[in-house]
């Protein structure tokens, strides 16, 4: 079963980004070859952040006025929404996911308060 979470309405798009703190949306097409080669890091993306962050997915044909609401002229093109608001779009051109991996680990930690740094052993002398 896909983690990926398929968006069927804009309503139904709205109410997943306004209830879930984090989100990153792949915004697809069926025609869309590189998507479908980016398909697979969508799903490990799921798979690896599953309890940080909820993915989804938004086909441009289906759903042209979402995709057309956030600037999407292009697919394969991420989007990341933190809170509610909207925080990044990005393509992934060819085999280059490195962005995409970055914007998921980022959206991932959003919010989360940064690891305490480890405290200073002081030697006795």
């Amino acid at each position: 079963m896909s983690l990926v979470r398929e968006v069927k309405s804009e309503a139904e798009f709205d109410e997943l980004v306004k209830s879930s703190p984090r989100v990153l949306v792949d915004f697809t097409a069926v025609w869309c070859g590189p998507c479908r080669y980016v398909a697979t890091t969508v799903e490990a993306l799921a798979s690896a952040y599953e309890r940080e962050l909820v993915v989804a997915k938004v086909d441009i044909d289906e759903l042209s006025a979402v995709a057309s609401r956030f600037g999407v002229t292009s697919v394969p093109s991420f989007k990341v929404f933190i809170d509610g608001k909207e925080e990044t779009l990005l393509g992934v051109k060819g085999a280059r996911t490195d962005e995409l991996l970055r914007a998921a680990k980022a959206a991932s930690r959003a919010g989360k308060e940064p690891p305490a740094p480890p405290a200073e052993q002081h030697s006795a002398s």
